[in-house]
């Protein structure tokens, strides 16, 4: 049998490696058919063969929060509930440790906007609630509470952190959860093209800068297709630590982009362009 702690390279170096295949999953989400979004996000993965998945943002249900109705406090689930159930399995069937975005109904009777981590033995590593919610062109503020910290995971597939969608504007938070030890930071996301706006003209930008300010690895996994009002534009990546985009999907693709991540390389960056040993946080 196969030790679900060791990647794929791993199997093949005899252990000793530090390479770690990993897939930003870009698909769009059928409206009303969790079912469906489920079972596409299950293909997509296996057709991967990567140790660490990333699906996009709420990827089994339409961005409901486009709309304000009661209604789609109806899509939450606990944190053992189907989604994360299904992608568990499905974990466990492709020896993957996946990132699944799911709208959580939490044991106190509020509702996050939620990642599970689900190891390749099936089990839950750990989950995190979205911490900065916006409120500017969708409803994410009447759905969801703030979570509240940066938990960094460590599973098969290295030290991971999630930061969902709009938590990436934030360096603070990309620094508390370097400050843990993060080595690929996930970040699934819904980023569309509506009433003028999009975050394409700084997309790229943006990442790599996070990533170089960091020196850690980026997975970034986006929407595509269209949800009206809503045009998602896709163009989900892998960054290096050196900045450089390893990986990108164009806007309409579906499918997973994937990078085999040398983990070791986060060390290598650290030691020849040190920000973090000349940091002054107590200056800040």
């Amino acid at each position: 049998m196969t030790d679900p702690n060791t990647t794929r390279q791993d199997q093949a170096a005899g252990g000793n490696s530090r390479i770690v295949r990993v897939a930003s999953v870009q698909m769009g989400s059928v409206t009303g058919d969790k079912e469906a979004n489920l079972a596409q996000a299950a293909r997509l993965i296996a057709d991967a063969k990567a140790d660490l998945a990333v699906l996009p943002e709420l990827f089994a249900t339409e961005f409901f929060a486009a709309e304000k109705d009661h209604k789609y406090f109806d899509y939450a689930e606990p944190a053992d509930g189907g989604i994360v159930t299904r992608m568990a399995e499905v974990a466990k069937e492709t020896a993957t440790t996946i990132v699944v975005p799911f709208f959580e109904y939490a044991a106190d009777g509020r509702f996050f906007n939620s990642t599970a981590i689900v190891g390749p033995n099936g089990g839950t590593i750990g989950v995190y609630r979205k911490t900065h919610i916006p409120f500017t062109k969708s409803f994410e503020k009447f759905y969801f509470a703030s979570g509240s910290g940066f938990p960094v995971f460590d599973t098969p597939a290295g030290r991971v952190a999630v930061l969902i969608c709009y938590d990436r504007w934030y360096p603070e938070a990309w620094r508390k959860v370097c400050e843990q030890g993060a080595e690929i930071v996930c970040v699934p996301i819904a980023s569309w093209r509506f009433e003028g706006f999009s975050e394409r003209p700084f997309w790229d930008a943006l990442h790599r800068i996070r990533t170089r300010e960091n020196l850690v690895f980026l997975a970034a996994s986006n929407r595509t297709g269209k949800e009206p009002p809503y045009e998602y534009t896709g163009h989900s990546m892998i960054v290096s630590p050196a900045g450089e985009i390893v990986a990108e999907a164009e806007e309409e693709f579906v499918g997973a982009v994937v990078f085999d991540c040398d983990l070791d390389q986060v060390r290598r960056e650290r030691a020849k362009w040190p920000l973090l040993r000349d940091r002054r946080p107590e200056l800040y």
